[in-house]
């Protein structure tokens, strides 16, 4: 057939019309598209999760860890925000730092554990919160302050323990501040 002799546009182009006379008319995928096979007519989004910036491409690039791509045709990954992160390749949007760990950066591949004496609890924390006077945080990656029990008490934020009331003193309450 006379098919045979006509030339198929190289991978990364295009060509959607019939009857095209020369290999200028082949056009490259733009940025976020890619065109992986020669002869295409169309070239293919890249999906979410990754992105490709330059025109002409034959694949799309995966998003590095702490950076996302959350739409189909991307050409470029965006960094997580504080409070969330992306320890794996290829994701299409950042995971929530959880309870008890908190990300004070952005593109982030991992949270970090409360420090003793401090706290987060909720999801996507930022900074940790110091346990307030009368409470205290034992561990590491605490989600909430714990009440000093009666007969104990503190005076400063941020403790890891509380202090029994001494010879001759008494607390009848829990969470007690001096």
């Amino acid at each position: 057939s006379s098919e045979s002799s006509c030339e198929a546009c190289a991978a990364g182009k295009y060509q959607p019309n019939t009857g095209a006379n020369s290999s200028a008319l082949c056009m490259p995928c733009g940025a976020g598209r890619y065109s992986d096979r020669e002869g295409s007519d169309e070239c293919t989004d890249c999906i979410p999760g990754k992105m490709i910036a330059d025109n002409g491409s034959t694949s799309c690039s995966p998003c590095i860890t702490g950076r996302y791509a959350d739409a189909s045709k991307s050409t470029t990954c965006t960094e997580c925000s504080k409070g969330k992160y992306a320890d794996v390749t290829a994701l299409s949007s950042c995971i929530d730092c959880k309870p008890g760990y908190h990300s004070n950066k952005t593109h982030s591949t991992s949270c970090s554990q409360c420090p003793v004496g401090k706290y987060a609890n909720g999801e996507g924390s930022v900074d940790c919160l110091s346990c307030p006077p009368g409470s205290f945080c034992p561990g590491k990656g605490g989600v909430s302050p714990n009440d000093c029990p009666k007969g104990h008490v503190t005076d400063k934020s941020g403790q890891k323990s509380c202090t029994p009331c001494e010879a001759g003193k008494y607390q009848d309450s829990e969470g007690a501040a001096v």
